[in-house]
């Protein structure tokens, strides 16, 4: 199992131990190993280093929470950059308190925004006649009943104007617009682009999707 965390975060790495009588084993000397996946270096707890070397861990209280302890891995410290790190953690003593874990850490650029994704959502049909077109606006993959209009053109794979299929403020109480052109404006499994201009208020976004006749 891969643990995603933001670049430049500090991470407790954690280790429990439990002991023979099912509780927390306290007094313990664990250590931990974090490898860098990029070019297999170690880190010293203030370098990364060619050869392999292991970090002495904390124990977070040995009186309420025995048995578990960590290890603070500032990761912008350790370069702040996207990276994966292979952790090992070890109580290398005798049986029965030996012990051994290991965990992967990926450090990736998450999104800064919390705005929902807006999209297109669309069904096709024909009855031999004519091309029927439904179009609607999702917000975080929602249909949404508050944009004032919706336009449409069809193009052909080189960006020339196939049909002018108009514009319509008119909506189902779902927020779905309908549009219809001739269906010989269409030739079989032909692919073609809908440009889709949705209004909101005064704001127009623009959105492209594929279509093919079949």
């Amino acid at each position: 199992m891969i643990t995603y965390h933001p670049v430049g975060e500090t991470t407790l790495l954690r280790f429990l131990l439990i002991g023979t009588n099912g509780l927390g084993n306290p007094g313990q000397t664990p250590v931990v190993a974090i490898k860098r996946r990029s070019d297999s270096k170690y880190w010293t707890g203030v370098s990364w280093q060619v050869g392999y070397t292991t970090i002495g861990m904390t124990e977070e209280d040995p009186t309420n929470l025995p048995g578990s302890y960590f290890y603070s891995f500032n990761q912008a410290s350790a370069g702040g950059s996207n990276e994966e790190y292979l952790v090992r953690y070890m109580n290398i003593v005798a049986m029965p308190n030996t012990a051994l874990d290991e965990e992967q850490h990926s450090y990736v650029n998450f999104a800064t925004s919390l705005t929902p994704p807006v999209t297109i959502g669309h069904a096709l049909s024909d009855d031999g006649t004519n091309f029927y077109l439904a179009l609607w606006v999702e917000v975080g993959g929602q249909r949404v009943t508050n944009y004032t209009s919706l336009t449409v053109q069809l193009q052909d794979d080189s960006g020339d104007l196939v049909a002018n299929l108009g514009s319509t403020s008119a909506q189902t109480a779902a927020g779905v617009f309908a549009f219809q052109t001739p269906i010989v404006v269409l030739q079989r499994n032909t692919p073609y682009i809908l440009i889709v201009q949705a209004t909101q208020g005064i704001v127009t976004s623009t959105y492209n999707l594929g279509v093919v006749r079949v």
